[in-house]
């Protein structure tokens, strides 16, 4: 457990500070499961992680796949895949991933993986509407506001919407938590 912990706060240190060594320390800390095939779950999803920062993809799906045998309502594990898959322009795969966050996450979370997808697919305008709405919901966490607003931002920069882009990237910062 306590493994597990301090790898999981070297992760988030790594993506508060966009500093990779962070990462590796994180697998340093793993490293009793690192080359372990079967580790156990709470291992296995922060080892996918660090291979999915890595973009090592493949074995960060084979870490995923795993972790959702064992524990199919892990939404982590589920957003993780989706995020994967949808970098691998596996967007149908990316899709069926997020979907499976509706029984399992709150709603915002689903809005916010399909429409990263529907940004990507021919479905900015639709996504943009659904993330400016989710922004409105006073639920959201502060690194949720930031991953929402984030992925606005850049659905509004790929549609040429560029002070849309300026207000949500705005948005994302005002949350004033340091995320990369």
């Amino acid at each position: 457990d306590s493994a597990v912990k301090l790898a999981a706060r070297y992760i988030e240190q790594g993506r508060s500070e966009g500093d990779p060594r962070f990462l590796g320390q994180a697998q340093a800390t793993l490293n009793p499961w690192w080359n372990e095939p079967t580790p156990p779950p709470a291992a296995l999803l922060l080892r996918a992680t660090i291979r999915q920062n890595a973009h090592d993809f493949d074995h960060a799906l084979v870490d995923l796949d795993q972790l959702l045998t064992v524990q199919p309502t892990n939404a982590q594990a589920w957003l993780t895949k989706a995020s994967i898959l949808q970098v691998q322009a596996r967007y149908d795969e990316a899709r069926r991933a997020c979907q499976r966050l509706g029984r399992l996450a709150a709603r915002r979370l689903r809005v916010g993986c399909l429409s990263d997808i529907g940004g990507m697919t021919g479905q900015s305008a639709k996504s943009k509407e659904l993330l400016r709405q989710t922004l409105s919901d006073s639920a959201l966490s502060g690194h949720e506001r930031i991953w929402i607003a984030t992925i606005l931002a850049e659905t509004a920069t790929r549609t040429g919407a560029i002070e849309e882009a300026e207000q949500a990237f705005t948005e994302a910062y005002k949350v004033g938590i340091k995320d990369q």
